[in-house]
């Protein structure tokens, strides 16, 4: 008798996006082993779950897990791999270096819309609904939703009442009223397909002479052997359905679904010329950073140039050497806003060969640019800060355009990552050259530099030599002593009115959303805030409503103080709607065009604005921060900042940085062409080193001063932060988890680290949740990290939630 060889089965390492720091094993059936592969995604199940996973792993061996208790993968989601052995390395270093799992990485680095997963849907048990009286409050609101219907999914049912009620769907479930069904939903993007038309070729029939219209078909179909859209036949040749389908029917064509590529407005852009020569500190750049290029192992590059000295020029000469050696380019870019500018640069020197990826774009846009990237389609991708994960194939330089920018700090979900650090650590893996570039550097790189970690490169100068603006401060306690109490001062209204007159354009920032900042009563002083978060409520006069800009809670004012029933109530501050009030009495209604949060919600919201206003009639462009950033119209003469101070009293020690940043950035948009710029700065602290040093426009003096003081309070550069944010609706259990994990940090941190708090949060409530904060300052990084792996493995067990944020940029 002939033995059999036992089939050895196989196992597979999976990372899942959750906030769990393992990999889970699972059986690879015998059916899906040639499929399986690390790189690749499979759907698997989790508990009651199934959830998209990546495949990290294989081996023979299931490690310490009983082969019986391992559960089989369901189904191997793609064709060839997602993710190289590079881009798996990287992931894991943001993982470990961030405090986030490999899965939440991997994912973030996905297109949005292509996970797979299980959801709970809520049903409601309508025989039961009238027979239970003791309901809470809470209870009693997810009842009223789900009596509409009948069902909800628990998600939008969250999003509904904007709180968590998965406890409460609990109770629910448990006195018989509604009951839970898990669902597997599909892929929010798919690939679009178009039906096609296409000839059989050699086909030997005859079309009868009378089908007139049919030798129409037969003949179009006959100049396009590859096919041709139904579409097309219909409308551009005014062919029936009927028709199209007969030829079909008798053999002479058949339907195809073809699969085609969505793809972004911004990359049929008008082309521009920017294709100057270099001028001579350009040229040196360009040389400089060639070389370093040229070495094993090449050292970051700072290129600090002016506003207006061509920064994106040496970009674009750097891109163009590199893609005649066959490598491609990751060019960053701050915020989306500056995305279409930017775009507009590098396609027209490099037509067909830029792609862009950013979270204004549709679902299906970035899903199948991403895939294009990946096949190697395109060569030089453009986009804010999750583009530091694009597939691109043989990369030769990553650019980090504004490298000083907060926006490349994700702070709201994890992976909590800073994409400008991840650059320079992708470039250091690959061996290639990571620029970052700011005409305001970081303090981090500021410092590297002095500390030979990274090389300078300096533009000094504008190109053509223009003048840089010449910035003119308001006091605006002596507007205020001499009566003026609107937004706007008097030599900020006079320039207004002025350039309008001579057809010129005008910036106008203010660091603000909204109409008021807040709402309050004259006769007690009290404050409208947000039931949800303790924060001031903002009027909004396009919907008169008071709106909390934390959780998205909004109410109608009412007449009467909540507090004291006086009618009295004043709104005061400074939003973009007031602002825009005032210019309007100016420059006259419908001149303004306003860009904040609110107007650029839209799908391409922030490029038919800055459209707008580079090619209508609107002399002013009123903003908040995303007006300050890299826009180049040459137009635009006068620059006027309103509060331009206002940042300096956030409880956050980078805040005079941040002021120093946003006044010369913004000051740099003006005089870019042929008439010099003028800067208008009001501000209530003239005499504030940032605000004084900005108007000069002296980075050096303004760094010097900077570091020295963040050295005698030992704050980066000089020591490294992590934040620890825990939350709860239980103020009392919250209270204690703060304090058992102050006092676990306190015994246990290495010498030389301090832990200070627990504090509770500057906004001590978000969303309903009570907030408080640890933060830790320390230069042992990796004892620190080990350290707070323990945290989350022995603290996170119950209902409060424990967000880490290293390197944090945000401390409200």
């Amino acid at each position: 008798m002939i033995s059999q060889k036992k089939r050895t089965s196989r196992f597979a390492s999976i990372a899942l996006p959750l906030p769990v720091n393992t990999a889970f094993t699972y059986l690879i059936p015998s059916e899906l082993t040639v499929f399986a592969e690390v790189g690749r995604r499979a759907l698997v199940p989790f508990g009651k779950r199934i959830l998209t996973g990546f495949i990290i792993g294989i081996s023979d061996n299931p490690g310490n897990v009983a082969v019986s208790k391992i559960k089989p993968i369901q189904e191997i989601l793609d064709d060839e791999l997602v993710f190289d052995n590079h881009m798996l390395k990287l992931s894991g270093w943001v993982a470990d270096y961030y405090l986030s799992s490999l899965g939440e990485v991997l994912k973030t680095a996905m297109p949005h819309g292509t996970m797979i997963k299980s959801r709970i849907r809520v049903h409601l048990k309508k025989n039961n609904v009238d027979s239970v009286l003791s309901l809470t409050s809470k209870q009693k609101k997810v009842l009223e939703i789900l009596k509409k219907d009948g069902h909800i999914l628990l998600k939008k049912l969250e999003r509904s009442l904007k709180e968590s009620v998965l406890s409460t769907v609990r109770s629910l479930e448990k006195k018989g009223i509604i009951y839970l069904e898990r669902e597997i939903n599909t892929p929010a993007v798919k690939p679009k397909t178009e039906r096609y038309v296409k000839p059989v070729i050699n086909f030997q029939a005859t079309i009868s002479d009378r089908a007139v219209q049919q030798q129409k078909c037969m003949e179009i179909l006959k100049k396009n052997p590859d096919g041709i859209p139904l579409a097309e036949l219909l409308e551009r040749y005014s062919l029936s359905r009927g028709v199209v389908n007969a030829v079909v029917n008798a053999g002479f064509a058949v339907y195809e679904e073809v699969e085609i590529k969505r793809r972004s407005k911004l990359l049929d852009q008008e082309s521009i010329n920017v294709d100057h020569p270099l001028n001579d500190e350009q040229r040196k750049s360009f040389r400089l950073i060639m070389d370093v290029a040229q070495s094993a192992n090449p050292l970051p590059v700072l290129l600090k140039g002016v506003t207006g000295s061509g920064k994106t020029r040496v970009y674009i000469e750097l891109v163009r050497e590199l893609l005649k050696k066959g490598k491609g380019a990751i060019i960053l870019v701050p915020e989306i806003s500056l995305t279409p500018q930017t775009t507009r640069f590098f396609t027209s020197v490099f037509p067909d060969k830029v792609a862009v990826l950013h979270s204004a774009m549709s679902p299906g846009e970035r899903y199948d640019m991403w895939h294009l990237i990946h096949e190697g389609t395109y060569n030089v991708v453009i986009g804010p800060r999750s583009a530091i994960f694009a597939p691109l194939q043989n990369p030769g330089i990553i650019i980090v355009d504004e490298e000083h920018d907060t926006s490349y700090k994700q702070t709201d979900t994890s992976p909590r990552y800073n994409a400008r650090d991840v650059a320079v650590v992708r470039g250091n893996m690959l061996g290639i050259p990571v620029v970052l570039g700011s005409a305001t550097p970081s303090m981090e790189s500021w410092y590297n530099v002095s500390k030979g970690k990274y090389i300078l490169s300096t533009l000094s100068e504008r190109v053509e030599s223009k003048p840089l603006p010449e910035i003119i401060t308001v006091n605006m306690k002596k507007e205020r002593a001499a009566g003026n109490y609107s937004s706007l001062s008097g030599l900020l209204r006079d320039k207004l009115a002025e350039k309008i007159s001579e057809g010129e354009k005008s910036i106008i920032l203010i660091n603000r959303r909204g109409y008021a900042s807040s709402i309050h009563c004259r006769s007690c002083g009290y404050i409208l805030t947000c039931p949800h978060c303790e924060v001031g409520l903002t009027y909004h006069s396009s919907k008169s409503l008071a709106v909390c800009h934390w959780c998205g809670h909004d109410q109608i004012v009412l007449e009467q103080c909540p507090e004291c029933g006086a009618t009295n109530k004043l709104y005061r501050g400074m939003g973009t709607q007031k602002v825009e009030k005032e210019l309007e009495k100016i420059s006259g209604t419908g001149s303004i065009v306003r860009m904040d949060s609110d107007t650029t919600r839209f799908h391409n919201g922030h490029f038919k604005l800055l459209e707008e206003f580079r090619k209508g009639p609107a002399p002013i462009l009123l903003g908040t921060q995303m007006v300050s950033k890299g826009h180049d119209i040459h137009e635009v003469t006068l620059v006027g900042i309103i509060s331009a101070d206002l940042s300096l009293f956030l409880p956050d020690f980078r805040a005079f940085e941040r002021t120093f940043q946003l006044i010369t950035q913004v000051a740099g948009r003006a005089g870019r062409g042929k008439i010099p710029g003028t800067v208008i700065m009001q501000t209530y602290n003239p005499d504030n080193y940032a605000v004084k040093t900005a108007s000069k426009q002296d980075y050096e003096s303004f760094a010097e001063m900077e570091l020295k003081a963040r050295e005698e309070l030992n704050f980066p550069p000089f020591s490294r932060l992590l934040l620890i944010e825990m939350s709860s609706e239980d103020l009392r259990s919250l209270n204690k988890l703060s304090k058992d994990i102050s006092d676990y940090l306190s015994e246990n941190a290495p010498k030389g680290t301090e832990v200070l708090g627990p504090v509770e949060a500057p906004i001590a409530r978000r969303k309903g949740r009570h907030r408080i904060h640890i933060l830790i300052k320390t230069t042992k990084t990796r004892q620190i990290h080990y350290l707070i792996r323990q945290v989350i493995d022995s603290f996170s067990k119950g209902k409060e939630t424990i967000n880490i944020d290293v390197d944090p940029i945000d401390l409200m």
